[in-house]
């Protein structure tokens, strides 16, 4: 799986709970979750899959998707709601 793709995957699991709970209630075999993957249009090798160790937390995904990953409460948006 490329990059890319882990983080559109680790951002379809963390923008939709139904999403991931399917994937949470997949059996602990890195062989189901490639197949799994593979229905939602994701490209995942079993070695990858291996890597994971069968959950992604919500940490997990907020660092992969782009979430803050800081100690700190993230920064104000700028005066004027932003962009």
């Amino acid at each position: 799986m490329s990059l890319e793709d882990l983080n559109r995957l680790a951002l379809a699991l963390s923008e939709d709970p139904a999403l991931n709970d399917e994937f949470q209630s997949l059996e602990e075999d890195p062989a189901v979750w490639v197949a799994w993957a593979q229905t939602k249009g994701f490209t995942l090798t079993l070695e990858e899959a291996e890597q994971l160790g069968g959950e992604i937390s919500d940490e997990d995904l907020d660092q992969v998707a782009g979430g803050w990953a800081g100690n700190n409460p993230p920064p104000d948006p700028p005066p004027g709601g932003g962009p």
